[in-house]
């Protein structure tokens, strides 16, 4: 049988602040409401010696249309520990998901490290990559919204999708800016997580993931197609992120026989968790969320501390004009269309 990680044993090696390999996703920078003032803390406590960060890195659809790409300090400081951790050996991949899928379309970026500076080794882009874990060698790293034509046939054929679908996804919506209202209100007041925003905030996860199930099977049907996809291949694993939910499963293929696993690193928007891989090969599942509280974290950190990584500050902006260039002006698109279209018409 497959090792169980126990929760025990997680804790312990995350109290010591060290995994080989951290995997997180899903942490829609550029947009307001994520947890990038949790991942700051995170990563200012856990060292690494790679970062994959598995798509949806950038909110693209959301800074879309924004004439201008609004970036918070906090935001800023998480990539200011990453680029410390690169300027010090440390390795990064960038898988791109579906958000931030312009990453995708660049010729050239998946060719050669992007560096920002003389002595960064530079961020790697790829549209996989693939990992030999103690038990499962040769286990596919991606988004996962590679799966969504078999998910999207399978919620089609539901009679109710479309009405409980938007019905969960405006729920979740309204509910996450609650939290997001709330857990500022708490932060700004107290300086620490308040255990009734966190109830209400995992409460509403809870039963919204519920509907989820309910309605819609979106969950657990996601699950299945990522099952079938690694059996059908000679992989003996996959992990994604893309549904913003935290899981590792171990199974057997009752045809073949074959030890199989799927996971899932969550997300920084909403719950705050990520897939840690040990020294020995191990694969655990990190609820910071949850977990910080037990390593004696309670206030999180205030903007007025000071920032140890202030240093690396204009490499980041670097980084941050990067990203505006592969999501240009929304306004200087329209003005060149309006441009375009008025050359188009008769007697100009």
């Amino acid at each position: 049988m497959a090792r169980v990680t126990k929760y025990s044993q997680t804790l312990e090696k995350l109290r010591a602040g060290y995994f080989p390999i951290i995997i997180i996703s899903d942490t829609h920078f550029f947009k307001r409401q994520n947890l990038a003032r949790l991942l700051y803390e995170f990563l200012s406590w856990v060292d690494y010696s790679l970062l994959i960060k598995n798509g949806d890195i950038i909110d693209g659809w959301y800074i879309e249309d924004l004439p201008y790409k609004p970036i918070s300090e906090w935001e800023k400081r998480v990539l200011d520990i990453q680029t410390a951790r690169r300027f010090e050996g440390k390795g990064e991949i960038q898988i791109p998901g579906n958000h931030d899928h312009r990453f995708r379309k660049i010729n050239g970026l998946f060719q050669q490290p992007v560096t920002f500076g003389e002595s960064d080794p530079g961020i790697i882009f790829k549209h996989e990559h693939l990992l030999d874990l103690r038990e499962y060698p040769q286990v596919r790293i991606r988004h996962g919204d590679q799966h969504d034509a078999h998910l999207l046939k399978y919620l089609k054929e539901r009679p109710k999708y479309h009405i409980g679908h938007k019905i969960v996804i405006e729920a979740r919506e309204l509910g996450l800016s609650l939290h997001q209202s709330a857990t500022q209100l708490s932060h700004g007041l107290l300086g620490q997580h308040f255990s009734v925003v966190d109830a209400f905030k995992h409460a509403a996860n809870r039963g919204a993931n519920l509907l989820l199930k309910k309605q819609l099977g979106f969950i657990s049907r996601y699950q299945d197609i990522v099952k079938e996809a690694v059996k059908n291949s000679d992989y003996s694993g996959e992990i994604n992120g893309h549904i913003h939910k935290l899981y590792l499963e171990h199974f057997r293929d009752e045809t073949t026989g074959r030890r199989l696993m799927i996971a899932n690193s969550g997300d920084w928007s909403e719950s705050g968790s990520a897939l840690g891989i040990d020294e020995d090969g191990f694969i655990h599942t990190l609820d910071w969320y949850r977990m910080r509280l037990k390593l004696g974290f309670r206030n999180l950190p205030r903007i007025t501390d000071e920032n140890p990584f202030r240093k690396y500050r204009p490499f980041t902006e670097q980084q941050i004009e990067f990203i505006r260039s592969i999501w240009p002006s929304a306004v200087r698109n329209n003005l060149k269309r309006r441009f375009e279209n008025r050359d188009r018409r008769p007697g100009i």
